[in-house]
This record gives structure tokens, C-alpha cells and sequence, in this order.
């Protein structure tokens, strides 16, 4: 498998969980593409989170950290889940670090969950009570505590693509005197907020600036 079917994959990330399984397609990955100094930052400052070594627990794309969001994605996310190909692929300063496997959550804006993004990230997360009164009978959106319970203290890396799509589309769903874009943007926010309670947590959010859906853009703030 090339590095661009493995990107292809990653693009359609339902199957991401297939290629974490498959570390050779992993390491052929990490051969045919070099670290641009946008990724190496990315990774190095992202799996310092994950060890509980670094306050930074969010983070966001965009073209201009070059290397491409898709690639990125995939190399963090290959990295975190294992560690055996961390030592191998990384500096020896860089893969010294103190956890096992991360738990991998991610998530496409391009996908319409009925349990909505915040149960959806939940039920990947393995832990979908917390979220579940939030859309099982309606859409309300979530607190910090819910997050934190969610994200819990363990390695967890969250990877949240093409959000501005999802934005667009819930901005057209009405609920009650609102919309499922405002209690989408109020959920992410709280979801931010929790990290400071989950010391393990690591947020990536990408948005590309020329991104076709402006709109949606523009409402999401880190």
C-alpha cells in the first residue's frame, strides 16, 4: 500500500481504525514521507500532552503548518496509538515518552451522527453515558463535567476534521429558539474548557483557511 492510498483512507476516516491495525502500512507511511517543521512541532508538543508534560492541549491546522492536514492527522495519530513505532520512527528524545497506547478518536464534520458530534465523540471515546441524555431525547448541549468524564485521565487524542462542514450544516437545524450549530459551537467550547481538567487529553482541530465553508469558518475560536 502507498502513502497515498493510506491518505485516501484517512480522508474517508472511518477506516483510520484499519490502518492503525496495520503497522507495517504504518512504518512504509513514515518511509516515504519526511516531517515538515510544522509536524515535528505537531507531534512533539502533542505527545508531551498525551504524557502529562505539557499544559497545551488543543491545537489547529492549517496549510500553512505545511505537510498537508491529512498527513498530519495520520502521523499523530499513528504515532500516539503506538508506542512501539514511536521509538522506532522518532529521536530518542522524542519517543521517551512515559505512555503506552493513546486512545485514538477521530472525528469527520463530513459525517451527520444521530447521537450528534458530541455523543458521537463519546461513543468512540468508550465512554457514551455521559453524553447520552444530551441528544437521545433532544439536542442540549453538554458541560464541562461531561467532557471530563469523557476524556477521563488516561492518554486520549481527539481528531476533529473538516469541522467548518459540520457547522454549516447543523446552522440549518433548528432546535427550540436555536439552531444545532449554536449548541454545536457551545459544546466544543466546553469541550475545551474541560481540557484543563484531563491533563492527558490532546484536542486537533483542522480547518483549512481557504475552506469552502466559510460560514462555518469563522464560528469556531481556539
Amino acid at each position: 500500500m502507498t502513502s497515498d492510498s493510506l491518505v485516501e483512507q484517512v480522508a474517508q476516516l472511518e477506516k483510520f481504525g484499519e490502518v492503525l491495525k496495520k503497522g507495517q502500512d504504518a512504518r512504509e507511511f513514515f518511509r516515504r514521507n519526511h516531517f515538515t517543521d510544522g509536524l515535528k512541532r505537531l507531534v512533539e508538543q502533542g505527545l508531551a500532552r498525551l504524557a502529562g508534560r505539557s499544559e497545551q492541549g488543543s491545537f489547529y491546522l492549517t496549510q500553512a503548518m505545511g505537510g498537508g492536514k491529512t498527513h498530519s492527522l495520520l502521523a499523530i495519530g499513528l504515532l500516539a496509538a503506538d508506542a512501539k513505532l514511536r521509538k522506532e520512527v522518532l529521536s530518542s528524545n522524542q519517543a521517551n515518552t512515559d505512555f503506552g497506547s493513546a486512545k485514538v478518536v477521530i472525528v469527520s464534520g463530513l459525517q451527520s451522527p444521530e447521537n450528534l458530534l458530541w455523543g458521537h465523540i463519546a461513543e468512540k471515546a468508550g465512554r457514551p453515558e455521559p453524553m447520552a441524555r444530551f441528544w437521545r431525547n433532544g439536542a442540549k448541549t453538554p458541560g464541562v463535567d461531561e467532557w471530563a468524564a469523557v476524556l477521563g485521565t488516561e492518554p486520549i487524542l481527539v481528531l476533529l476534521d473538516e469541522l467548518p462542514s459540520y457547522l454549516q450544516m447543523a446552522q440549518g437545524e433548528p432546535v427550540g429558539s436555536t439552531t444545532l450549530g449554536d449548541l454545536t459551537i457551545g459544546s466544543l467550547e466546553r469541550l475545551f474548557n474541560a481540557l484543563d481538567r484531563c491533563p492527558r487529553a490532546c484536542v486537533v482541530v483542522t480547518n483549512l483557511k481557504d475552506d469552502f465553508y466559510l460560514d462555518g469558518s469563522g464560528q469556531l475560536k481556539l
